[in-house]
């Protein structure tokens, strides 16, 4: 079996799982009163979005196997997966408004390479973006992100 079809397989087997769980989630009342879609949306689209992935990956045509990842390829990906992890750390102790900024400034080191991007921009994209996703989430949707235990 190709990667690309191990892969469509594999999403497949993720559209079943989201699917199963999304399906576990409480519809609140007040949700189904007012025809609001309610918190199983997300996870059906996403859900879906694995479908559709998977299908396209197994019925897609086989090209000669290429190296998917080099050497170097897959360290920096193990990089990217610690900052991640990371972060879902830093999202329970320290909460959103600390460990988004920080993360973002990781990631954008990180995925900057041979580019010298200015340290100042840096920090100005990661403060605009953290805080226009507070802005989006907090104001607009009116949705509580994480505050972190320690704070």
């Amino acid at each position: 079996m190709k990667k690309d079809r191990l892969i469509g397989v594999i999403s497949l087997i993720m559209c079943l799982v989201v699917f199963i769980a999304a399906r576990q989630l409480k519809i609140p009342d007040s949700s189904s009163a007012t025809g609001e879609p309610g918190p199983r949306m997300f996870p059906y689209i996403a859900a879906g979005l694995f479908f559709l992935s998977g299908i396209g990956l197994i019925l897609q045509r086989q090209e000669e196997d290429e190296v998917f990842l080099n050497g170097k390829q897959w360290i920096n990906l193990g990089k990217l997966l610690l900052v991640i992890i990371a972060y879902a750390l830093g999202l329970y102790f320290v909460g959103f408004v600390i460990a988004s900024p920080v993360m973002l400034f990781i990631a954008m080191t990180m995925m900057a390479g041979e580019k010298k991007v200015p340290l100042w921009v840096r920090i100005v994209y990661c403060i605009l973006i953290t805080g226009i996703i507070w802005l989006l989430f907090v104001r607009i949707f009116k949705t509580v992100l994480p505050s972190g235990l320690l704070f």
